[in-house]
Order: C-alpha cells, then structure tokens, then sequence
C-alpha cells in the first residue's frame, strides 16, 4: 500500500511488505500478518495491536534505512502480558513500548539496533538468552518497570531515567552496563523469597550523580556485588 490513504487492517495478510510514503499503519492486526513474512519499515512506523492473542505470531519486522530508525509501537492494556514469542525484530528498529501492561521480550537474540523506549507499564526480559532488547540501550523512565524476572542475560544496555528494576522471577541478572539520568529504584518490596539480584562481576554502573534506592520489604532477598565499579 502506498499514498495517505489509511488500510482497512483487519483484511489485509502482509507478506514481505514495504511501507512507502510517511505512513503510520496505526492498528494493524498482528494476527493477520502472514506467518514468516517480512515487513520493513523503512524509517516508517507500525503499530501493532490485538485484543485478544497472548503471544505475537511468526513474522519479521525490519527496518533497512540509514536515517532515523524506523518505529514499532506496542500498545499493552493495564493488566495484560504479551509476550514476544516468535516476531523476529532486525536493522535499524525502535521498539517503543506503550500502555501500562508488560510485554515480555521472551525470544532471545533479537537484532535491532535502534534501542528500546518504555513510555508505560513494564517490559519484562524472560527467562534466558542473549539480546532479548538487541544491541540498543533499553530506557526506563519514571513510572516504568525492567522486570528481570530471573533473567540471566546481562548484556541489556539499561538506562535508567526514573524507572526502578524489579525481580518477578528467581536469581535475576541485572544488566553489565547501566547509566542512570534521574533518581531511579532497584524495589524487592513486593517479592517473595528467593527472588535475588546479582550485579555481574566486571560490570560498571554509573550513576551519573543521581540516587539509586534500593527496597526491600522482609522477605529476605540478596543484592550480590562482586568486583563491580559504581
């Protein structure tokens, strides 16, 4: 599709499909995208969005420009988790996640370049893996949650802009590198027990002259930081 005309989404099946003009594909049904397509934006932007799947289907988005990164906005509901489970997300790509529910990153070696920003909710890394918010830096603002959750990936490239850390799993690995702008949280507050944090040996946190709390509320979890430069 090309020009200033919007599409009718919940009838179209995308397969290796190339945005043209300044377009925003607002609403696209990401259950109607052909499985193994691929869609490049192009420096344009797709919104994907679905009432009712759990998961994202098997698709690739891409973005193959040299300029501005193209954008993929993901909208999640206050309450709902949508895990990333088979969408494979390259080039230069943003990720822009928005709406106050969480979307787990749950398939690893993802490989886009153009980093990760949290306007709202939670993102939550998964259980294992490498690149699960590729290789740009994952910003985390005030009002908004990285869920470790037992992750043992610590190559994430964590900003932390206000925002706090926070462990829904077990034994969390928290990023090697991470850089603060504002006064930001690390909260046990609401965990059970058994839900550590390990700072990596070797890892290097700047705080940039800000304050990093860390919360905890009873329940006996460990903060473990080893040989690490703060």
């Amino acid at each position: 599709p090309s020009g200033a005309a919007t599409p009718v989404c919940a009838s179209i099946r995308f397969n290796n499909a190339t945005p043209t003009n300044a377009m925003d594909w607002s609403g696209l049904d990401f259950t109607k995208v052909t499985v193994n397509s691929v869609i490049d934006l192009k420096g344009h932007t797709l919104y994907l969005a679905d009432e009712n799947s759990a998961a994202l289907s098997q698709f690739t988005v891409t973005d193959s420009s040299d300029g501005d990164p193209g954008i993929l906005r993901i909208s999640v509901a206050s309450g709902a988790t949508l895990a990333n489970e088979g969408v494979s997300l390259t080039g230069n790509l943003k990720l822009k996640k928005e709406g106050e529910g969480t979307f787990s990153a749950a398939k690893a070696g993802q490989a886009y370049s153009g980093g990760t920003d949290v306007d709202a909710g939670t993102v939550l890394v998964g259980s294992s893996g490498n690149g699960h918010f590729g290789s740009g830096i994952v910003h985390i603002p005030t009002g908004t949650t990285y869920d470790a959750y037992g992750n043992a990936d610590s190559s994430v490239n964590l900003v932390l802009a206000g925002g706090k850390i926070a462990n829904n799993g077990v034994n969390a690995t928290l990023p090697s590198t991470l850089r603060m702008t504002e006064d930001s949280t690390i909260e046990f507050a609401v965990l059970p027990a058994n839900h550590d944090m390990t700072i990596p040996a070797g890892a290097v946190w700047n705080l940039g002259g800000k304050t990093l709390s860390v919360v905890m509320d009873g329940y006996d979890p460990d903060l473990q930081v080893r040989d690490v430069t703060i």
